[in-house]
């Protein structure tokens, strides 16, 4: 092993002078910002997909419910009962 030899040396630490001189650059640095919003913005649209699908499935099920008890109240539902099931079906 001589003078030379960087095996040693972890990989990161013979990068890292070269990785920060092209993060200082500023239009690299404009990019890799875009292209993490970008990725951000890709995240959202998959989050906010996968919550209206996981919320519709019971929103269905109970709205369902609301306009069975406005068609045909229950046996001594009263009219604030009646007006209650509208606006659960309303809403």
């Amino acid at each position: 092993m001589g003078q030379d030899d960087h095996s040693a040396d972890p990989p990161a630490s013979r990068t890292m002078p070269a990785a920060s001189a092209r993060l200082a650059d500023p239009e690299q640095r404009a990019l890799i910002e875009a292209l993490a919003e970008e990725e951000l913005e890709q995240v959202k649209t998959r989050f906010f997909t996968a919550m209206a699908h996981e919320l519709r499935t019971p929103l269905a099920s109970l709205r369902l419910a609301a306009g069975l008890l406005v068609q045909a109240p229950p046996p001594g539902a009263t009219e604030e009962h009646r007006q209650l099931f509208q606006l659960m079906l309303q809403s």
